[in-house]
């Protein structure tokens, strides 16, 4: 027979077990929020988003990653800068149930999905959106990527940022599909074939990333070179405008062609591009390339001391948040302190000390 003395004793003394158990628990809570700091999650939050959910074959699929960094800490990376091949990539699969695999680093990629030799990537050394090295805290980041995949299917994407082996950030996966020319329907095909669409947004592509040096920057024979590039852009920007490659096109347009002859400190458009740049801001409001067509109107608009429509341009440019990276070498100018007074010719500078 159990000893009912005994057994209240042992009950009583679980009870002040468990006490003492959960006091510790508080004390060391308090240790830890003591002075307002409270227990943080570390890391990076990454997002990946496609600006359709259909393409055609060759036209190019603009992706916008974001990174935010949730912390009340600035989160340093290894890298001098989160840039391609240098902690940022994406990673592709082919169908449902295909295997994500590095569009960098997996050369079988291009054995399968590539086969008209089309680069699908290129070397960070000149990626333009690339992300600072100290992503501050509470603060969101973005970049602005092409994509051209010359093999019709359904996709999914998804973007990493890369610290180690062991310490990698990864979107969710957005899904999309590829079709051919003569199925999209797309009046680009009265310009060229499927080979023709793929070349063309092969010339895009590269000159996204590398600009006048590389646009066309397929192998030899399988590209659209800048001379030819610019004779059917003009075709499709006044005759196409229902395609799907012309907000592209256009956008290459704009800023592949600088005046290097006297670009000045930040360079500037010529007259013909920064009409078209207008153009641009107004048939495409919504565009994910905008950004960039406003930093270049901006700067042109400062070295042609047009301080007026410099500043009418910030305000509306800046005020589409969150394109802070794109835009944070326009936010940071320190324009004359009252440029509605100037007009074109003004002769006076801007701060020789700010620095974009």
């Amino acid at each position: 027979m159990i000893n009912r003395d005994i057994t209240k004793d042992v009950i009583t003394r679980r009870r002040l077990l468990g006490c003492v158990v959960i006091g510790l628990g508080l004390f060391c809570l308090l240790c830890a929020t003591e002075g307002g700091e409270v227990p943080e999650e570390k890391g990076l939050e990454v997002g990946l988003r496609a600006n359709k959910q259909q393409y055609v074959c060759g036209e190019p699929i603009v992706l916008q990653t974001t990174v935010a960094n949730p912390s009340t800490n600035d989160f340093k990376s290894r890298h001098w800068g989160i840039s391609w091949g240098a902690g940022f990539g994406l990673e592709i699969a082919y169908g449902e149930d295909g295997d994500f695999r590095d569009l960098q680093k997996d050369w079988g990629v291009y054995r399968e999905l590539a086969p008209s030799k089309v680069p699908l990537h290129f070397d960070g050394w000149r990626d333009r959106h690339w992300l600072p090295q100290v992503l501050e805290a509470q603060q969101r980041y973005e970049r602005i990527d092409l994509l051209v995949l010359p093999k019709p299917g359904s996709y999914r994407l998804r973007a990493v940022i890369t610290e180690s082996e062991e310490t990698r950030f990864v979107s969710e996966s957005v899904t999309f599909e590829v079709v051919p020319l003569a199925k999209a329907k797309d009046n680009i095909a009265e310009l060229g074939d499927q080979a023709f669409a793929i070349n063309l947004g092969s010339a895009i592509f590269h000159a996204h990333y590398h600009q006048a040096m590389w646009i066309g920057g397929a192998p030899p024979g399988e590209s659209l070179r800048q001379a030819e590039f610019d004779k059917v852009a003009k075709v499709i920007i006044e005759k196409h405008k229902d395609s799907a490659f012309r907000e592209t096109v256009m956008y290459i347009e704009i800023i592949d062609t600088w005046d290097f002859e006297d670009q000045g400190r930040y360079g500037r458009l010529l007259e013909s591009q920064k009409q078209l740049a207008q153009q641009f801001t107004e048939e495409y409001p919504d565009s994910w390339l905008l950004p960039d067509v406003y930093r270049l109107l901006f700067f042109t608009y400062v070295e042609t001391k047009d301080y007026r429509k410099a500043a009418a341009l910030r305000e509306e440019a800046v005020g589409a948040a969150p394109w802070a990276t794109v835009l944070a070498s326009v936010r940071k100018y320190q324009l004359p302190s009252n440029p509605k007074r100037l007009s074109g010719g003004a002769s006076l500078s801007p701060d020789p000390e700010a620095k974009p």
